[in-house]
């Protein structure tokens, strides 16, 4: 009986090792993963934040300004450039275009809306 204990234990232990060898085969396998890349972002040093005591009058003075040394004005640059949202950005700009001064106008192609002198 001693001996048929031992059969049974070794039976037992050599199935445990083959079942567990199977399971961690098939885990690298599934979870194996591409090398990864690390982007490193750097940003300027000075930072300017519009704050919200601007006034409508400064925010179309920082517009022209940016359109008399680049050649369009986007909504999105509008917003950063100001700290309005990108809504807010967008009405003021249509609101600069078609005003009775009509200081920039507004080219279309397809759906991106530029600025321009």
């Amino acid at each position: 009986m001693n001996a048929s204990l031992k059969i049974k234990t070794a039976a037992l232990v050599a199935l445990l090792l083959c079942s567990a060898s199977s399971a961690e085969a098939q885990r690298r396998h599934r979870f194996h993963r591409g090398h990864n890349a690390t982007t490193i972002v750097t940003r300027p040093v000075v930072t300017i934040k519009a704050n919200a005591k601007l006034t409508r009058q400064d925010r179309l003075a920082m517009a022209l300004a940016w359109l008399n040394k680049n050649r369009y004005l986007t909504v999105k640059k509008y917003a950063k450039m100001t700290g309005l949202t990108k809504t807010m950005a967008q009405a003021e700009l249509e609101a600069f275009a078609k005003g009775p001064k009509k200081a920039i106008k507004v080219v279309i192609s397809g759906k991106k809306r530029r600025y321009t002198l």
